[in-house]
This record gives structure tokens, sequence and C-alpha cells, in this order.
């Protein structure tokens, strides 16, 4: 498979090249994009013969469920029951580096959810990220743009090292600003758990709420 990598600035996303991962994501094909934390494969979260194709190219265990990127918490129907702390959390920090595990709603299929029943959603803090999403007009299923157990990609040339041959398109916008991972709390658990420390520290989330615990 040809690598074909688009170069855009990071800031203000070409239309064109927006354009063209938009329309490989509606033909159920991966594409590499630009997020503030770390370089992700998207996926249609809607399509699950394309989900399992993003599954097998990062080598993800198929118990594992699927993060997805949606512009809102308010206006998703991926997830129900959606308590007053996450929508919190939500305004406090999305869009930004905060992937917020919910309970899925029946509208989230289970090649996301892989029958647990969460979903993690996430809002990126990335203009081609948001752009992407946005033309897009609907969920994307997006996980870092790396082998599973392999280091993030920060750069798109990274990306390229680990997933040429099975992703069809790269964006590439330069180095992702923050190069650190989300930070993962699971709200339907009580109190809320921090499953993953990341680019939001700890400090700061409890400046929004109060509670939160952490893995021993």
């Amino acid at each position: 498979m040809p690598v074909r990598v688009l170069t855009t600035s990071p800031g203000h996303p070409s239309a064109e090249v927006v354009s063209h991962a938009v329309d490989a994501l509606h033909r159920g094909l991966l594409v590499v994009i630009p997020t503030e934390t770390v370089y992700g494969i998207a996926a249609d979260a809607s399509n699950p013969e394309a989900v399992a194709r993003l599954r097998s190219a990062k080598g993800r265990p198929d118990f594992k469920p699927l993060p997805v990127m949606v512009s809102e918490l308010g206006v998703t129907d991926l997830a129900r029951d959606v308590s007053p702390e996450a929508l919190h959390l939500a305004q406090a920090f999305w869009p930004g580096p905060l992937t917020l595990v919910l309970w899925a709603s029946d509208a989230c299929s289970d090649c996301l959810t892989v029958g647990c029943g969460k979903v993690g959603l996430r809002c990126p803090d990335h203009a081609v990220a948001q752009a992407v999403l946005t033309t897009f007009g609907g969920p994307l299923a997006l996980t870092s743009a790396n082998l599973s157990g392999q280091p993030e990609a920060k750069t798109a040339g990274e990306a390229v090292t680990a997933l040429e041959g099975v992703v069809e398109l790269f964006v590439d916008a330069g180095p992702s600003p923050i190069q650190t991972p989300s930070t993962v709390i699971d709200m339907t658990a009580s109190p809320p758990l921090v499953l993953r420390h990341g680019a939001l520290s700890m400090e700061r989330l409890k400046r929004v709420l109060n509670g939160l615990t952490e893995r021993v």
C-alpha cells in the first residue's frame, strides 16, 4: 500500500486536505490525524468494518474498547445517564486532553464497546482534528497512531514508520503540541476514578471536581 501524506497548517487546516481525509473516512478507510496530545488513527465510528480495520492496523486486542472523538458531550447520543460531574469536567476541559469513560447508549456499537457497556469520549483541542470531525459530521473512533504496546507517535513521520502499509492516509500538521496522551477518567465509578494519568494533572482536575480517586 503506497503511503500518502498530506501536509497542512496546524492552526489553519487546508480545506482540500480536510476534504481528502473526510472522503477517505466516509469510504471506510483509516486516516492518521494530529491532535494536541499525540497523533491518532481515525475511523468512522458507525462503520463496524472500518473499526475492525482500525483494530487490526494497531494490533489492538478485541477485548479493549475504542475511544471515540466527538464535538461536544451535550450533543452526542453515544452516552447515557451522563452525570452532572461529567458535564462539569467536559465544560472545564473540552476541547482538551481529557477522555471521559461513560455508560454507552444503545446507539453505541458493540464494535466500539466490545460488550463492556462503556465508551470513552474525547473532544480534541486541535484545529485539524476539529475540522475533520466537523466536516465528517459524526463521531470518529480514534486511538493513538502506533502499534499496541509501542510509544505513541508525536509526529506524522513517527506514525508513518509505525503504520506504513496498514493505513491509507496520513495528515501531517507538525509535531503534536502536548506530546502526552489524554488523562482518562472513569465516570461510571463512584467516586470517579482516574484510569490513566496524562496531560491533565490531578491538581488541575481537583480544582474542578473534588473526590477523584486514583488506581492503587
